[in-house]
């Protein structure tokens, strides 16, 4: 039987394997491959294009790193389908193609994303105005002008814009100058855009008759409306999750007596119970000739014509993205916004497509005072996470990534979707995707994270494979395991937003979001101190171990700040760092300082290797007459594996050989029938 031991005071952990037979040790050693350098910076040339219409200009990544680069080219955060190569050119210039430009730079150990360049379409110069009463005025029949929103902000009792979080507002008027059908629209902004269209003389008495995200495409917004010659509207125009920098309004009438059909109430988002009934609504202002017309996920449903929509029985072919497209008797129609369906436990609680729709803190505490709620499920739309919860959540995954969205755990997405997590007690949390259809990636932050700014990533921790057991890995037939997870130690009143990513950004299958919560009484850990820079820890996978920083003098006024291979671990401040139940991501070299503050005090190290002790049947070789085992790891850094046929102060270890530090677990080709003891020992600098 295999079993794992700790030796009492010591920081090494040890495998042994229990077999019958003659103790013999067989040993090859094959060193795991060496970490290749993966992408250590990209950048756009030029970073700032002015370009009139119709001309043509090219953008050009200059990227270090291994041979081999791949690129993707992203506009506002979206990938450009066949933009692969290390320049984009751009051809005769026209409105829709102003923005923001990235890449994806990916070798085989990891992806980069590139700074950003921006095309700004060289229009007239008029920006809004950032006070309601000072809206810039506009009158034309059609135009398109560009503007920047800087230092734009919000204002007291301002409507809150297609129900996002926005903060730098900028209002123009227009008055129109003939009846008819009037479209506004952002294309060729900079930045993820929200637009609105008002009617009334001041902020307290606003009606609003549209209002939209990201119809414009590439994050850039549309909306239409019946506008009465003579009639004064108010249009703001603001980023979305506090962006700002350049935008393009962009507005034509077209001059009729036809009219779009009103609609008063729209469908709205759904999460329902596993074989329940999800019923969707569309209120229309009356008018002769009114039709209706149902889709779900993109494509039409026969028969469903009714202003209602009902959906019995809820099961994974019904989920995904619900609209309704309205007509009227002139052939003029509107479509609804996007309503997601989803399965779960709590009717309050859906994914997300942006940081900017999920609720924010105030409103996450205000609503969890203000009503009991079921342990482990939902207050104001997040989910509460208190011992005993278990949550299983299942969605169409149609979304996008926001425009400044790193590639999450260094894996090349695009149709990322986000959680809000709040622990309301201590103890450890998993979160994984099994039951996904697709390969998942996995990432949490804390709640402060900004998309769009790069002076702090609040990263708690990410996952792209779990892999699995041996036999997934190894064997011939064997296929690991592409969905994430992550474990971590939750802080009571913490705030985490969880997204779940597919590789590549491959859309239209459902994914799997499942959490499990936990006191950390339960949890059974290994218990080590740290000391300068000598630990090496040998750790079984699926095991738990807690670092603790080395004993120093009581200092006021500071924290602990953890880390990972160079990365700040969000949200530990204590002097222990709990990892549990260890994945092969989580080796790595682990460091804490002690910080007061610019002065920062060293505590200790330690590189974690985590291995699986497979036995000789899980990797599809052929059995011997004794029953043998190998090692599949992912060693932290450059490290000796040592063995000894004996645990005690006069042991004698036996240098097996070198371990090179890997991005993926390798086969370290122990194989052994004996029983010994293992542990590894860092080499010298």
């Amino acid at each position: 039987m295999l079993e794992k031991l700790m030796n009492p005071g010591s920081n090494l952990f040890w495998l042994r394997l229990r077999s019958l037979g003659v103790l013999v040790l067989l040993w090859i050693h094959l060193a795991a491959a060496p970490l290749r350098a993966q992408p250590t910076s990209a950048r756009v040339e030029p970073p700032l294009v002015l370009a009139p219409l119709d001309s043509s200009t090219r953008l050009c990544i200059e990227a270090t790193g291994s041979a081999g680069l791949r690129y993707q080219w992203q506009r506002n955060g979206v990938n450009l389908p066949g933009q692969t190569n290390a320049c984009l050119e751009v051809d005769r210039v026209s409105i829709e193609d102003g923005g923001s430009y990235r890449a994806t730079v990916s070798d085989a150990e990891g992806t980069l994303q590139s700074d950003e360049a921006s095309l700004v379409v060289d229009l007239k110069l008029l920006p809004g105005a950032d006070g309601f009463v000072d809206g810039t005025r506009v009158a034309a029949v059609s135009n398109s002008i560009r503007g920047v929103m800087f230092a734009a902000t919000r204002e007291l009792g301002e409507p809150v814009h297609s129900g996002l979080q926005t903060s730098n507002s900028v209002w123009y008027s227009w008055t129109a100058p003939a009846s008819g059908i009037v479209t506004f629209d952002t294309r060729g902004s900079a930045l993820d855009t929200v637009i609105a269209a008002y009617s009334g003389s001041d902020l307290a008495h606003l009606t609003e008759l549209a209002s939209d995200d990201d119809e414009g495409g590439f994050h850039t917004s549309l909306i239409r409306w019946n506008a009465e010659a003579g009639s004064l509207y108010h249009i703001a125009i603001d980023g979305v999750t506090a962006e700002t920098g350049t935008y393009l309004c962009n507005w034509k009438l077209e001059v009729t007596a036809d009219r779009l059909p009103v609609v008063s109430a729209r469908p709205q988002g759904q999460t329902v119970l596993a074989g329940a009934t999800a019923r969707f609504s569309v209120t229309a202002r009356p008018e002769p000739g009114l039709t209706f017309q149902w889709f779900h996920n993109g494509q039409s449903l026969p028969g469903e014509t009714a202003p209602t929509l009902t959906r019995a029985t809820v099961g994974n072919s019904s989920l995904g993205v619900y609209r309704v497209r309205v007509t009227n008797a002139s052939g003029r129609s509107v479509i609804t916004p996007p309503a997601d369906l989803e399965i779960g436990p709590d009717p309050e609680v859906r994914s997300r497509d942006k940081i900017a729709q999920m609720p924010d803190i105030d409103s996450v505490f205000l609503a969890a005072s203000a009503r009991p709620r079921l342990m482990g499920l939902g207050s104001g739309g997040s989910f509460s996470l208190t011992a005993g919860t278990v949550i299983n959540q299942r969605f169409f995954n149609a979304g996008t990534v926001d425009r400044c969205e790193p590639a999450h755990c260094g894996v090349p997405g695009g149709a990322s979707r986000w959680f809000q997590l709040v622990a309301a007690s201590d103890g450890i949390c998993t979160v994984d995707t099994q039951g996904s259809d697709v390969d998942t990636v996995l990432a949490l932050y804390l709640q402060n994270f900004s998309i769009c700014t790069k002076l702090y990533e609040p990263l708690v921790d990410c996952n792209n494979d779990t892999l699995g057991v041996c036999e997934e890995i190894l064997a011939p037939n064997g296929s690991p395991e592409r969905t994430s997870r992550i474990s971590f130690s939750a802080i009571a009143g913490t705030v985490y937003r969880a997204v779940v990513d597919s590789v590549g950004g491959v859309r239209g299958t459902n994914i799997q979001f499942n959490v499990r919560y936990e006191t950390g009484e339960s949890l059974s850990t290994n218990l080590v101190t740290l000391a300068d820079n000598t630990n090496a820890l040998l750790q079984i996978r699926g095991s738990s171990v807690t670092l603790v920083a080395a004993p120093h003098a009581p200092l006021s006024n500071g924290s602990y700040r953890w880390q990972v291979n160079g990365r700040t671990i969000a949200g530990v401040t204590g002097d222990r760092l709990r990892l549990p139940f260890l994945n092969y991501s989580d080796a790595g070299q682990y460091s804490v300082t002690w910080h007061m503050g610019t002065v920062a005090t060293f505590l200790g190290a330690a590189g974690v290797s985590v291995v699986s002790p497979c036995l000789q049947e899980a990797t599809g070789q052929p059995l011997t007459t004794e029953r043998t085992f190998q090692l599949l790891g992912r060693a932290a850094g450059s490290v000796l594996l040592e063995a000894s046929p004996t645990l005690n102060s006069a042991s004698a270890w036996r240098m097996i050989g070198p371990i090179r530090a890997s991005s993926q677990p390798t086969l370290w080709n122990v194989s052994t029938g004996s029983s010994l003891f293992y542990r590894t020992v860092r080499t010298a600098p």
